[in-house]
């Protein structure tokens, strides 16, 4: 009975690893978005806009069925902000056409989902903040999915480092000696490398409150540091 229980055991074991193996990591959204469609108001709508974390190279369509006429257009500008978000574009087709050349969306993801159209005589030359002044709510059965991604920062490199030393603007004799040890520094080996920055990180150190501030010093030593673990360094 017990090699049983051991069994059985091991088994059970074995099967929650692989459920864990199988479950899909987390991933940070790397782009901004409204999707949804639904009843609001007196229509149907259909959104989907994406762009990127700024609002760079925004694109999708919209779909609207209203009292007053129909109206689908392109997606030409997307300004996400937090749960709320701007889509403006040109219209392509409806029979709102004629009366419009240009429109935004504004919407909010929450409790309820809001959403209001306005149409304009000329294409959004960019999307504005977020205006729900009298919007729409989105009856149930219905919504809409605002996402809003985080920027990726650059991973930290030498050229910034030494960008970051020439921006506080430094006495010539004390910029070079704090640049000295990065010279060259991305055509050695990893070691050497590795040696440059941490010379580099002693020579700021020996500066603090002297020809350094400490909030300079600190940033520097912050951001050697970043490159170090961006290059594999041991700490």
């Amino acid at each position: 009975m017990n090699g049983l229980v051991r069994t059985l055991g091991a088994m059970l074991a074995a099967l929650l690893a692989l459920a864990f193996l199988a479950m899909p990591a987390f991933a940070q959204a790397s782009q901004d978005s409204v999707n949804g469609s639904g009843t609001a108001g007196n229509g149907t709508f259909t959104l989907n806009a994406t762009s990127g974390p700024s609002g760079e190279n925004p694109a999708g369509t919209v779909g609207f069925n209203l009292a007053i006429g129909t109206l689908s257009g392109n997606v030409t500008c997307l300004n996400v902000e937090g749960n709320k978000a701007t889509i403006g574009g040109v219209p392509t087709g409806g029979s709102l056409l004629p009366q419009a050349s240009g429109f935004v969306v504004d919407v909010q993801d929450g409790s309820p989902d809001l959403l209001r159209l306005e149409l304009l005589g000329f294409p959004p030359p960019a999307c504005p903040a977020p205006n729900l002044f009298s919007p729409s709510v989105v009856e149930p059965g219905g919504g809409i999915t605002v996402v809003d991604a985080v920027p990726q920062s650059p991973p930290p490199t030498v050229p910034a480092l030494i960008e970051m030393v020439n921006s506080f603007n430094l006495d010539s004799g004390r910029t070079t000696s704090l640049l000295a040890p990065l010279k060259d520094v991305d055509q050695g080996s990893q070691s050497s490398r590795c040696n440059s920055l941490n010379a580099f990180t002693n020579e700021v150190k020996a500066q603090r409150g002297k020809d350094l501030t400490a909030s300079q010093a600190n940033d520097l030593v912050q951001q050697a540091t970043a490159v170090r673990a961006n290059l594999g360094c041991s700490p």
